[in-house]
């Protein structure tokens, strides 16, 4: 199953700007909320296993979900097994500098544009 998470990332939108969530702790409560709704209108799946993924800027979300699964709810209705996150945009200090290095040894960007990345230094 696939979540658009937080509401307004992706295709999903709300009915007013003022609804959207604004921190982990507000996306991850709604999560919430999903998770209960769906469980009770499919009951069969009560007590499968379930695991949260994501990938990019979900690095932030997903790490934030799972610590509210597990530190806030006594009872999910789902078997929470763990996470996965591919390519997580979760440190862009250390991770954007890294951008310059992958274009250039892929071939994508030329050596003038990979030492301009660089700030002029190579």
């Amino acid at each position: 199953m696939y979540v658009d998470q937080p509401v307004g990332s992706g295709f999903s939108k709300c009915s007013s700007i003022f609804h959207y969530e604004t921190d982990e702790d507000q996306i991850a409560a709604n999560m919430k909320r999903f998770l209960d709704g769906f469980v009770a209108a499919n009951p069969e799946f009560k007590g499968r296993d379930f695991y949260i993924t994501g990938e990019s800027y979900a690095g932030h979300y997903i790490p934030a979900i799972a610590y509210y699964l597990s530190h806030n709810v006594t009872d999910l209705g789902l078997n929470f097994k763990g996470v996965a996150i591919g390519n997580g945009w979760v440190d862009p200090y250390v991770q954007y500098p890294q951008y310059a290095e992958f274009a250039h040894e892929n071939n994508l960007i030329s050596e003038a544009q990979y030492i301009l990345l660089k700030g002029g230094f190579a």
